[in-house]
């Protein structure tokens, strides 16, 4: 039977026997585990929850068994994610993996993940040093770059969506030269993510950006917090666009940032309304209220964001962004939706 998740016959015994070990001690799950992960007859769909129970055990016996166990799965070590992501909280025992796990770098033709998220974590805690994954620097250049060629769609941005862990490992390279070099043509990409972390790790290594492409990212607003975020922490935030350093423009990159992540929908059209002045906890403030709508649907709404206290610095994040979803937008009904989304998500 092929690996079903939905509900199958493979999905049901998966369940029963996690079961069954859950109620084994730490050294019957041992050695029951290390029996499965050294018979070459069990059933490989099954290998990686057992190496998952393994990874659970934090033990270095039990590590070691998974060193030489993965040694052996290097062509496929993406399947045993679970292991990297439950090493991850228990760094000294996740040594024990390398250097053999490094090589699923270039054994592995998938995106690694995990495996990568892991040796980033073990490189920034000093523990793992990038000599031990200097011989898959190539490797991972082409993992930071498989999404290059992927055209960002300006009102789907996410669709091409490219992380940066691979490029935080490159960035321990001693061949500053050609790590440099990759950052720029990734800063070139047409895929806005790839473009944006190549000019972030540019700039976090004083190297120079134009000021055009750094304006070009403040432009979406679901990246102008993750501009402002990101610069403020390497210190680079006097090249932040001033064109978007105001209220109006971090209201409404909260405002977009909220549609994705709770709905998980992008705003199409949106539109600043008015502003408010309201009193909270005891403070002169103003809400910013916009009207949405996003780009599967004619309909509009009416979103709010705040409150955002009169003088303070700018608020990146406000307490109260939210969207009204119970009625349409109505021109004028804007402070009287705002207080029925008070009254149904706010008591104070």
């Amino acid at each position: 039977y092929a690996p079903d998740s939905s509900g199958g016959l493979l999905f049901d015994i998966k369940d029963r026997l996690i079961r069954k070990l859950d109620e084994l001690n730490t050294d019957q799950v041992f050695e029951f585990v290390k029996n499965k992960l050294e018979d070459p007859g069990t059933d490989k769909s099954y290998l990686p929850t057992y190496a998952g129970y393994m990874a659970d055990l934090k033990t270095k016996t039990s590590y070691e068994l998974l060193n030489r166990f993965l040694s052996k799965q290097l062509a496929h070590v993406s399947d045993y994610y679970s292991v990297f992501y439950k090493a991850k909280d228990s760094l000294n025992l996740a040594m024990i993996l390398f250097p053999a796990v490094a090589e699923g770098f270039s054994k592995d033709t998938s995106e690694n993940y995990s495996l990568a998220v892991l040796t980033k974590a073990l490189l920034d805690s000093g523990l793992l040093k990038y000599d031990v994954i200097k011989p898959y620097e190539a490797n991972l250049i082409n993992l930071s770059q498989k999404d290059r060629y992927q055209k960002t769609d300006k009102k789907h941005i996410f669709n091409s969506y490219s992380g940066d862990t691979f490029l935080s490992i490159l960035n321990y390279s001693p061949d500053r030269a050609i790590i440099y070099d990759h950052f720029r043509q990734l800063s070139t990409s047409k895929n806005i993510w790839c473009a944006y972390y190549g000019a972030y790790y540019l700039l976090k290594n004083n190297q120079d950006v134009n000021k055009k492409l750094i304006q070009s990212f403040a432009e979406y607003p679901y990246l102008r917090t993750y501009l402002f975020n990101d610069y403020s922490a390497i210190n680079k935030l006097e090249r932040f666009p001033a064109k978007y350093k105001n209220q109006l423009s971090f209201a409404e990159a909260d405002l977009y940032t909220y549609g994705y992540d709770m709905d998980e929908i992008e705003l199409d059209k949106l539109k600043f309304v008015k502003s408010i002045n309201i009193k909270h906890k005891g403070k002169e403030a103003q809400i910013y209220i916009f009207k949405i709508s996003y780009d599967d649907s004619k309909e509009s709404y009416t979103g709010f964001t705040g409150p955002y206290y009169t003088g303070d610095k700018l608020n990146i994040k406000a307490d109260r962004t939210g969207i009204y979803y119970e009625e349409e937008y109505v021109k004028g009904a804007e402070e009287l939706y705002y207080q029925k989304y008070l009254e149904t998500y706010y008591k104070d």
